[in-house]
């Protein structure tokens, strides 16, 4: 009787997952609220350390990709 074999591929892919590839993921999950902005910094409460936080914007952003661009928005 013959087996089957099943060969792998250099790249699969596992939903989003290419794992063909090296992808950079969130050392911590963490919510923070934006309070501000300007040209070079998004500034946070963040309820884990303190008010004011300021995150350079490709920082943020980044950190935002990596989390999947999840986002809240409350409207009164």
């Amino acid at each position: 009787m013959e087996k089957n074999t099943i060969q792998k591929k250099k790249h699969q892919r596992f939903g989003k997952i290419d794992f063909g590839n090296q992808y950079e993921a969130l050392k911590t999950k963490k919510t923070v609220v934006v309070i501000g902005y300007n040209d070079k910094y998004i500034i946070v409460h963040d309820p884990t350390d303190k008010d004011n936080v300021k995150i350079l914007k490709e920082d943020f952003f980044k950190q935002w990709e990596n989390a999947y661009k999840q986002a809240i928005t409350l409207n009164n």
